[in-house]
């Protein structure tokens, strides 16, 4: 048996790595093929509605507790919504945090406690709160819930309603 000569063993392995390079450039453009349709997203979690919970100092961790149940809660009954929690930071002032959340496009701010009363019954983007605090707030874009009323349900069919 003789033995590949130097050049037949260059020509061999050039021809391999020219093979393995010419499927490599093949399969990393799709084939050769081209496709006028964009690429399937990875995600939607940008264009899914979004209901946002926001809480101040002054609201009890019951009241919270409960209110985040009923965000979990509407989140289960509707698959294209995100729920998410906020808490306001001690030296920021609520409606600059409002108006964080409603370009964080959320489209139903949940509010629980009294400090953001105010600044929710003077938004006029558009937004709709569903407000839990001891006293109502009187604005076409807010459900109001005192903290007794905030029960999971109660709160997941407002959120549902609103979004």
């Amino acid at each position: 048996m003789r033995r590949p000569t130097r050049r037949q063993t260059g020509i061999t392995a050039t021809g391999g790595a020219l093979v393995i390079g010419i499927t490599a450039v093949v399969l990393s453009t799709g084939g050769g093929t081209q496709s006028n349709q964009a690429p399937t997203a990875v995600s939607t979690i940008d264009s899914q509605l979004r209901a946002c919970m926001l809480t101040d100092a002054t609201a009890d961790d019951k009241t919270i507790a409960s209110v985040w149940a009923g965000l979990t809660q509407a989140a289960t009954q509707r698959t294209d919504l995100i729920v998410q929690r906020h808490t306001l930071p001690p030296a920021v002032a609520p409606a600059t945090y409002l108006n964080t959340l409603a370009q964080m496009r959320c489209t139903t701010i949940v509010t629980v406690g009294e400090t953001l009363r105010a600044p929710v019954a003077a938004d006029t983007t558009g937004h709709h709160y569903v407000v839990i605090s001891k006293q109502p707030v009187a604005a076409a874009h807010t459900t109001s819930l005192t903290p007794g009323q905030a029960t999971a349900n109660a709160v997941a069919s407002a959120v549902t309603a609103a979004t």
